[in-house]
């Protein structure tokens, strides 16, 4: 435990997809949870990101080096894997963010010790940082600090076919569907599936306000709305999504549109 401590990093992400702004973080500090002081004319933009460890060496034998790293915080300082309040301020104590996470349901579990980093879902859209609904864990073991938290079909497809099948459309191809399940490569990439073992349906189907609905994990950093490609998963229209790693926090529904609906009841008349 006392090296994943080490190697806790507070990150810090100026998000805005529309407009590109410069902002100098003078007079910005952590102030509860690790205490650090930007120094003067630190600068972030668009998009960028910036980090504050707690031992950069021992960070950068993990991650490596050329990461934004604004700096070390004070000695002593760690962030509390049970929970902990994390403040950032401006001035003389205005806050910019002020929370407690937690390592309890409804917060996500598995960053809870090493591993998974605790992650925000979309932090372009600037969430209520207090609320667990808002976090996940990270979709790569250790998180990602510096870069954003995704996971491609790439990525995904990297981790669970051999080099050989990766050259092999009809294995690895994103439409491919090499256990014969039912479920393509980027369905079974969405549902966080094994797509050389043959798995259960992804969803337990029901009705939701009259509507068809399906109860489903996905992927942790999957995106919240999808293409339709896939026969099982054609033209969802997604009425809200939970993330889950292999843990399996469960969550969400999905709606069907109402023309499929009403497809499927006059066909169930003829």
């Amino acid at each position: 435990m006392r090296e994943e401590q080490e190697l806790e990093a507070p990150t810090l992400k100026l998000p805005h997809p529309q407009h590109k702004h410069l902002i100098n973080l003078s007079d910005v500090r952590f102030t509860k949870g690790a205490d650090f002081d930007f120094p003067p004319n630190t600068m972030i933009g668009t998009d960028e990101f910036l980090l504050v460890v707690r031992n950069q060496a021992a960070f950068e034998s993990r991650y490596g080096t050329g990461l934004p790293i604004a700096g070390e915080w004070e000695p002593g300082d760690n962030l509390g894997n049970d929970g902990e309040q994390l403040k950032l301020s401006l001035g003389t104590g205005t806050a910019i963010h002020d929370f407690i996470y937690l390592d309890l349901a409804p917060w996500p579990t598995s960053p809870d010790g090493p591993g998974y980093s605790l992650t925000l879902r979309n932090p372009a859209a600037a969430p209520d940082h207090s609320l667990p609904e808002n976090w996940r864990a990270s979709a790569v073991l250790y998180g990602s600090p510096g870069s954003d938290d995704t996971l491609t079909y790439a990525g995904w497809a990297a981790a669970n076919f051999t080099t050989a099948e990766l050259l092999d459309p009809a294995i690895s191809g994103i439409d491919a569907n090499p256990d014969h399940d039912g479920l393509s490569n980027f369905a079974e990439s969405y549902f966080n599936g094994l797509p050389k073992l043959a798995d259960p349906s992804p969803g337990i189907p029901g009705f939701h306000d009259g509507f068809l609905s399906l109860i489903f994990t996905r992927r942790n950093g999957a995106p919240a709305k999808i293409s339709p490609r896939a026969p099982k998963i054609q033209r969802p229209h997604l009425v809200a999504a939970g993330s889950a790693g292999r843990d399996r926090e469960h969550d969400r529904q999905r709606r069907w549109n109402g023309d499929r609906h009403d497809h499927q009841q006059r066909d169930s008349r003829e």
